[in-house]
């Protein structure tokens, strides 16, 4: 979908999920509200932080992107200690995942934790010639 499709979908059109649904269900249903629209206002941001709180606490071991999503959120709304924290909850869910590495990375260095974040480069690094490779 293309910007203009995103932009038609709005929060009325995704109600929050039936406490009786399947958890997979709900908590696609959690994850999508809390993207709609993307959180550009602080109206919008607390919101979305409640919607991915609700989709982690469904069944956090099942479903740990929502961690990393909620975590990038925090990134932007430079709550760092907060996206920090879900990073390495999220971390070893999505070690291969460059784009979390990356943003983990992004993080560490903002917190001054110059060490720690160039092993996060290089894995970033290495995960990027194995990629290549296929």
């Amino acid at each position: 979908l293309g910007p203009s499709a995103v932009a038609m979908i709005r929060l009325e059109d995704c109600p929050e999920p039936d406490r009786g649904d399947p958890a997979a269900q709900q908590v696609a249903q959690w994850l999508q509200r809390a993207n709609i629209p993307y959180p550009l206002r602080r109206e919008d941001a607390e919101r979305a932080i409640g919607d991915y709180r609700e989709a982690i606490a469904l069944s956090p071991e099942d479903y740990p992107g929502a961690r990393a999503m909620l975590a990038d959120l925090f990134l932007t709304m430079n709550r760092l200690d907060d996206a920090e924290k879900l990073f390495r909850e999220a971390d070893p869910f999505h070690p291969e995942v460059i784009y979390y590495v990356e943003k983990f990375e992004m993080v560490l260095i903002k917190l001054g934790k110059f060490d720690e974040a160039g092993k996060l480069a290089e894995r970033v690094h290495e995960l990027e010639s194995l990629y290549r490779r296929r």
